[in-house]
């Protein structure tokens, strides 16, 4: 198919759409709420020179992969100040996942031949920008490359199958192992993409009869390999350098869960846990991820038992591509999570309740099973019949009903950290200074399920009557809401109420020139805002705390803390305040440890005074 002028224009208008929706906000952020943040942009910040180990060690030491740190790497060298590049390196993320909707809007018009424009632009509008999706996207973490990868390598995937000539599949090959293997150098939770990349590949070895649309093995592993080899090969580098020896694994399933799967209370977590992961898919979704994974189980039934419907190459790669990368994504999570789950509803750990819930893990594979069950419901009515429908809705029922009965319940009176939970945040006010926070809870999640549930049925209703348009128009609305809610009131808030602790300090410390070069240590106290997001700010400074060394051993360092030492302190050590600090305000304040780092600040025609004055 040749794309037309109209096509452009849609396919500009759609990449313009989701760069609004995600830049506004990017430009409001100025530093990180969260600590994996600092962790993947750690390696970024390398390969300009800046190497934030004591910071990264001081935080838990927890290693993340390296492949966003290729993207961001930019802003680093061009910018120098942290609220420049944090906000330059979140329109990167922007910029990235305004892809996402052209490359839905190609796949709609070649492969599955929407006729009308108009119509694979909402279909591409609706299946792309969802709330949950978008919201996590937004942080600096590696989930925007998983999001972007997964629609890259559906696309080259159905390219590969449709090219012309050999020439031209096997560069698609090559470029689709590359796509899948950058996914996996983002995160670690990428191996379900090269996993389900490999499985698509040889799945069509399954059909003798379309052989014309196979992905050549060769290339393709020829290639896969290597990529793979060269990927161990950054990684370690990365980590090493950053990390050392001190480096906490984020990645891999613990044994320990393995083995609660074969035991009463690990049983009963994971079905908690796996109903509160479904109800979070279908909910901010209106049920496409429910439709989605019943027309993946049609369309791989079919293809082991005879069927008058017609379903074609790029539509049974869509199913099988969609559900591996959904699946794969829901057991990783699920399990990985199962043994710190288990210890909070069966032990004495309390603080990360929110596991049950989770949305992050999976909402990164939401895209193409969107993308499938609007798919169905409206232009192919023939695959996903009035039996199917009934169907997804007894199934959406018996998830909500199982999650306001077993899960929701599980919420109330614990302590939870609140911006990992996108549909919660929408019923659930909490105070943006306190990201941890504790009340009943159960109630409000259940509404907004139910509210969710009965859109869900507003939808179905729509496309029986075949509103195409006011169907897809619902979605986004909804979508938006929930979006622009929780980016204001959980994002930017949280943005905004670390903004107001960390300013001043961080401010004090950048105006102070290059003093960085000789004496780049910053001492952060427990009692003030966390590290992560003054080693951000202080991009060229090495940051550090009690759990990197010992306070006593460190000398003429910069301090950042909540309030002044002790009178005993100040008798007993070289501290020097600023002589025009205001030390009676609110928030952290700055002042320095060390008579040699006193000198060279007063050589700069900095004045200092002491403490014990």
């Amino acid at each position: 198919m040749t794309m037309t002028k109209q096509d452009r224009i849609c396919m500009i208008s759609l990449f313009a759409v989701m760069l609004v929706l995600m830049g506004v906000p990017a430009l409001c952020l100025s530093t990180n709420t969260a600590v994996d943040e600092m962790g993947t942009l750690a390696n970024a910040a390398l390969l300009s020179g800046r190497n934030w180990g004591t910071g990264v060690l001081s935080n838990g030491g927890f290693y993340y992969r390296y492949g966003m740190a290729l993207v961001w790497c930019i802003p680093f060298f061009l910018l120098k100040k942290g609220v420049q590049i944090y906000k330059a390196v979140s329109l990167i993320n922007a910029l990235l996942m305004s892809v996402t909707p052209v490359i839905s809007y190609y796949i709609a018009r070649r492969y599955l031949k929407i006729q009308k424009e108009r119509s694979a632009a909402l279909l591409a509008a609706a299946s792309t920008m969802i709330s949950s999706v978008m919201f996590q996207a937004i942080y600096l973490r590696g989930d925007v490359m998983l999001i972007v990868m997964n629609w890259v390598c559906i696309l080259l995937i159905l390219n590969t199958m449709y090219a012309d000539t050999k020439k031209r599949k096997c560069q698609y090959t090559v470029l689709l192992s590359f796509a899948a293997v950058y996914a996996y150098a983002s995160h670690s939770r990428g191996i379900v993409t090269v996993i389900a990349v490999t499985i698509a590949v040889v799945f069509l070895l399954l059909f003798k009869k379309e052989k014309d649309y196979r992905i050549p093995l060769l290339p393709f592993f020829a290639s896969i390999v290597p990529f793979l080899i060269l990927d161990k090969i950054l990684a370690r580098f990365f980590k090493y350098t950053i990390w050392g020896t001190g480096a906490a694994h984020a990645t891999g399933i613990p044994i320990q869960s393995i083995r609660l799967l074969f035991t009463i209370k690990g049983i009963k977590s994971y079905i908690i846990m796996a109903t509160g992961w479904l109800m979070n898919s279908f909910a901010p979704t209106l049920g496409l991820v429910c439709v989605g994974l019943i027309a993946c189980v049609l369309v791989f039934c079919g293809i082991f038992r005879r069927s008058k419907i017609n379903i074609t190459p790029a539509e049974r790669m869509l199913a099988v591509f969609g559900g591996l990368s959904y699946v794969g994504s829901f057991v990783l999570g699920t399990v990985f999570f199962l043994k710190n789950v288990k210890k909070n509803l069966y032990g004495s750990a309390r603080i990360r309740i929110d596991r049950i819930v989770y949305d992050r893990y999976v909402c990164c594979a939401f895209g193409i099973l969107c993308l499938l069950g609007l798919y169905v419901l409206i232009w192919r009515k023939d695959l996903f019949g009035i039996r199917s429908k009934i169907v997804s809705v007894l199934f959406y029922s018996i998830i909500f009903a199982a999650f306001a009965k077993i899960t929701a319940p599980r919420l109330n009176n614990q302590s939870y950290v609140r911006k990992y939970m996108g549909m919660l945040g929408t019923f659930v006010k909490t105070d943006a200074k306190k990201l941890m926070f504790s009340g009943q809870v159960s109630h409000g999640v259940i509404l907004f399920a139910g509210l969710m549930f009965a859109g869900f049925l507003l939808l179905l209703f729509l496309c029986y009557r075949k509103k195409e348009y006011q169907t897809c128009v619902m979605i986004l609305m909804i979508s938006m809401l929930l979006y622009g809610y929780n980016i204001q009131n959980i994002t930017i808030s949280e943005n905004n109420a670390r903004e107001n602790r960390i300013h001043a300090a961080a401010e004090k410390i950048e105006l102070l020139g290059d003093v960085y070069k000789e004496y780049p240590n910053v001492w952060v106290e427990q009692t003030a805002a966390p590290l992560k997001s003054y080693q951000v700010r202080l991009v060229n400074y090495h940051l550090m705390d009690h759990k990197y060394q010992s306070y006593k051993s460190v000398d003429n360092v910069f301090v950042i803390a909540k309030k002044l030492p002790s009178e005993e302190a100040l008798q007993t050590s070289s501290y020097y305040l600023f002589a025009d600090e205001d030390y009676s305000r609110e928030g952290d304040i700055v002042y320095v440890k060390g008579n040699k780092l006193k000198e060279a600040l007063e050589k700069q025609g900095v004045s200092l005074k002491s403490c014990a004055e």
